[in-house]
């Protein structure tokens, strides 16, 4: 990628409530420890997760001023890219990244700027910023872990400015080393190309302005910049120089150099304010020298306009996801010491590359397979979709992914091809899903012309099967899915309804008033209970056995009181008997349907939670390895979530006595899946970042959980399950 460049648009950042945080914290015992969650949050970031990132990493000398420097940088971001911010004489220096005047080092590990800073390319796209400040070189207390730091900090990082004081010198070149012993590796490698992309020499307290200029260092002409001028010094004696040269113009895509005047006697703690300020500790931006202020915006201007760039490993442009696996991969290599061993370094970065590319096609299948699973489509289309999209995925990894150590290649395009089985099979869920709540749709579609449709056989309309039949045609679902099928079974439903108007109609030609009120009586009754719950077959039975003997009493009872005789009273009874006993065949028969239907939504059901599942393993696992117990932990979680939504599902859904046994069912249908992931696991063990069990707790919280002022305060599972039952 060229570097960026951007039109005289205004920078915003996404909030000015944003602090300073330490990314690597020195042990007690020795090495560091990484705040995960932290950088975590900050590439999960709306503005970031997706988006490409630049990261903007500083470091140098002990009480070198980086901080300082940082901070007016964050300053002049946070403000918009205002040049104000910098001249307003009496406003205080904001201390975004702790510094102080004086010897002591302040800054130990490694800093970050918690939010991002969005900044606007030319070409309209924008780049996520981050800001990174890094622990001082050469301090005594810390020589041991310096090249290691530096070493993780200029991976991770886009821009690495290289604080300098008054001129380069040799010794601060010779802690470069490190960079040429990558660079060799690099150049046996064609996997990688250069391992970094910018190094700016950043050269303060600059005093020769006629020789060159202050402002960023370029050639003029026949006139050599201060870089070459000084990389072409050593030579002779200095091959040791000459290799460290050579070897960081190798290493970096690009190699720049700054020069900078001094920030002013105050700043440097070798002056005192002599305004009569009260408080002696506040610095102002009065402070700083005019002429320090009039150049820092210069550089900074022109390292945003032309030198910050997206991240890149290998070919490959980050994005917040990326570039969280990149540094989590980074600290590994930092803690197992390896960081400074280019051997072992570019091997395990070979990997790093290849799981950041796996993780990029994985996401691309799945958000491409999305669109189509999502869409109503018959599963042939899914299927040629999914063919399709590996055929992409397979040449986008052979044309991305080269490396140079054997086995690798073929490795990992067996783990890509491992880890598209489980994602089709979460989207062949997501389209069962989909099927399942169409033809749901379709149902009650037929259900609501057939109420209609009899209500317009009542009112002795004619052309209520015309209007039926308009209605359906003009329906919203997908008029190519199923159509042919539902229009058929809507044909069957309205001879149905129709046959059972008609019925009722020769009931009322046939029945007394008396039989006819007992017959509705026993009608109502039934109905009540059929909407209420969803009774099971000896249920029905036994209801219909209770109503109809209470409603040939009543019409025996009324009979008896309006003085008809025995015999007019009997037929009465069994002539209601034959006409009840009718109908309970034809609720029956309407009842054993319905059951069906049920058990169809009963089956929805399952193919919903299966397809939560399978998305809920998918976020928790892709791109790691986690341990059984872990594993176990995720996946009773799931189990405990669902059993208490299917108990709470209301009976329309599911019959009250079907709970019980939905939920062990759908247990066991998980148990299934969660058998298969285990085995996907076990081939992970030793190529995949390993994932503890205090990281996966937390990480299972984020995914569960919705956090927000301290308190865990809304259930993911419950929200997503009420959502799909459309529940109150």
């Amino acid at each position: 990628m060229s570097g960026t460049s951007f039109v005289p648009i205004p920078t915003t950042s996404t909030e000015s409530s944003g602090k300073a945080v330490q990314l690597l914290k020195p042990k007690a015992g020795g090495g560091y420890k990484m705040d995960r969650v932290a950088f975590q949050k900050l590439t999960e970031h709306p503005e970031v997760k997706n988006n490409k990132v630049g990261v903007i990493s500083i470091s140098g000398g002990m009480r070198d001023g980086k901080s300082f420097l940082l901070s007016l940088l964050t300053t002049y971001l946070e403000s918009g890219e205002d040049l104000t911010c910098l001249k307003s004489k009496d406003s205080a220096i904001k201390r975004f990244f702790h510094w102080r005047s004086g010897v002591k080092s302040e800054t130990r590990g490694i800093w970050i700027w918690n939010k991002p800073h969005m900044i606007n390319k030319k070409d309209g796209q924008k780049l996520a910023l981050i800001l990174m400040d890094t622990q001082g070189s050469f301090d005594p207390n810390s020589s041991e872990s310096d090249s290691a730091i530096f070493a993780f900090s200029t991976l991770l990082s886009s821009l690495q400015m290289y604080n300098l004081k008054e001129r380069i010198k040799m010794n601060e070149l010779e802690s470069l080393a490190i960079f040429t012993r990558y660079a060799e590796m690099a150049g046996t490698t064609t996997a990688t190309g250069s391992c970094f992309q910018t190094l700016l020499l950043l050269v303060r307290d600059w005093q020769d302005n006629n020789a060159f200029k202050f402002g960023i260092d370029e050639e003029e002409g026949d006139k050599e910049s201060y870089l070459q001028y000084v990389f072409s010094r050593y030579t002779g004696n200095e091959e040791n120089l000459k290799a460290v040269r050579d070897g960081i113009t190798r290493a970096f895509k690009n190699v720049k150099c700054a020069l900078l005047p001094h920030p002013g006697m105050i700043i440097s703690g070798h002056g005192k304010p002599d305004d009569g300020r009260e408080d002696k500790g506040t610095l102002l931006m009065k402070d700083i020298s005019e002429e320090f202020k009039n150049h820092v915006v210069i550089v900074f201007k022109t390292i945003l306009k032309e030198h910050v760039e997206a991240k890149m490993v290998g070919k490959q442009v980050m994005n917040g996801t990326g570039l969280y696996n990149f540094a989590i991969n980074l600290f590994q290599l930092l803690e197992d010491g390896k960081i400074q061993n280019p051997q072992f370094a570019m091997k395990a970065l070979d990997v790093v590359l290849a799981q950041t590319l796996l993780q990029k096609l994985e996401e691309k299948y799945d958000q491409e397979m999305e669109h189509i699973s999502s869409s109503y489509c018959t599963e042939e289309d899914l299927i040629k979709g999914h063919e399709k999209k590996l055929v992409d995925v397979n040449k986008k990894y052979e044309n991305e992914f080269n490396s140079p150590y054997p086995g690798h290649k073929e490795t990992y395009k067996t783990q890509l091809t491992n880890a598209i089985g489980p994602l089709l099979k979460k989207h062949k869920q997501i389209w069962l899903t989909n099927e399942a709540r169409l033809r749901r749709q379709y149902q009650e579609l037929i259900e609501q012309i057939e109420v209609e449709y009899l209500k317009a056989l009542k009112e002795g309309k004619r052309d209520g099967e015309i209007q039926a039949e308009e209605k359906f045609r003009h329906n919203n679902l997908n008029p190519d899915i199923y159509n042919e099928e539902y229009h058929h079974k809507l044909m069957e439903s309205l001879t149905k309804a129709k046959s059972r108007w008609k019925r009722r109609k020769l009931l009322e030609q046939k029945l007394s008033k008396l039989q006819l009120k007992y017959f509705r009586y026993y009608n109502k009754k039934m109905e009540k209970h059929m909407d209420d719950n969803l009774p099971q077959e000896d249920e029905l039975k036994a209801l219909h056995n209770k109503y109809y003997e209470k409603a040939v009493a009543k019409l025996a009872d009324e009979s008896k009181v309006d003085g008809t005789s025995v015999d007019a009273v009997n037929q009465q009874r069994k002539k209601l008997k034959e006409e009840i006993q009718k109908e309970y065949e034809s609720i029956s028969k309407k009842h054993k349907e319905r059951l069906e239907s049920c058990r169809e939504k009963f089956d929805t059901v399952t193919v919903v939670v299966k397809k939560e599942y399978l998305s809920f393993l998918d976020k928790m696992t892709r791109g790691v390895y986690l341990s059984l117990e872990v594993l176990q932990l995720c996946h009773k979680k799931f189990i405990d979530m669902m059993a208490t939504e299917m108990l709470k599902l209301p009976s329309e859904k599911v019959a009250a006595q079907d709970k019980p046994d939905l939920v062990k069912y759908l247990e066991s249908c998980l148990n299934v899946e969660y058998k298969e992931c285990l085995d996907i696991m076990k081939g992970r063990k030793d190529s995949m970042r390993y994932l503890s069990l205090e990281e996966a707790q937390e990480y299972l919280k984020r995914v569960i959980y919705r956090y927000e002022k301290g308190a865990w305060k809304q259930n993911w599972f419950v929200y997503w399950w009420r959502s799909v039952f459309n529940r109150k």
